[in-house]
């Protein structure tokens, strides 16, 4: 993952690279590589996959998600903080695609019970100040891309930062899904 843009990219053009075998976009990848790698050394940014920070942070993870990265949930003395989803998420990322790929929108309606039944979770959690549920589960769908999740979104992911007193990101995830018009989120496709 890295702990900066360069890094993540760098990590990205890498993984990029080995799945490619068109040589044209191999080339151009590979220029790509060298002017951020150039440019990363430049601005004095660690192409290094995995630094200290990011190993302290690991350790105050609460939980991981679909990102790979997890989440820093605050959780007091009591443990009042984090409730862990009722579904793994090799589980959720079943639901979303049967969702995503429903036949009609009646099956599509039937496959989104799980994830209704989540967020009726998830108001519960809240209530009883255990925000980083809502969290979860609004990160995990927002990762997955899929315009049939945008409502969903909007309703847990500002509540939840909100509720976490990190209401900047609130309003960047407000904005960025206000002008998401696409699915297909990966720029460095062929």
């Amino acid at each position: 993952m890295g702990d900066n843009l360069f890094c993540s990219l760098n990590l990205l053009l890498n993984r990029r690279l080995k799945e490619i075998s068109n040589k044209r976009q191999i080339s151009s990848l590979k220029e790509l590589e060298t002017k951020l790698t150039a440019m990363a050394k430049k601005l004095n940014y660690s192409l290094e996959q995995r630094t200290k920070g990011m190993k302290a942070r690991d350790r105050k993870v609460s939980t991981k998600t679909f990102h790979g990265a997890g989440l820093v949930v605050p959780i007091d003395k009591s443990g009042v903080g984090y409730r862990e989803l009722p579904e793994t998420d090799g589980s959720l990322k079943k639901i979303c695609k049967a969702i995503v790929e429903a036949p009609s929108d009646e099956a599509r309606i039937k496959a989104f019970a799980p994830i209704q039944e989540m967020i009726t979770y998830v108001q519960f959690a809240n209530d009883e100040c255990d925000y980083g549920m809502g969290y979860e589960l609004g990160i995990d769908l927002f990762c997955y891309g899929s315009h049939y999740f945008h409502k969903v979104v909007r309703q847990l992911l500002p509540l939840a930062y909100k509720l976490l007193k990190s209401h900047l990101f609130a309003e960047i995830v407000e904005a960025h899904i206000a002008k998401r018009k696409w699915d297909d989120l990966d720029q460095l496709k062929g």
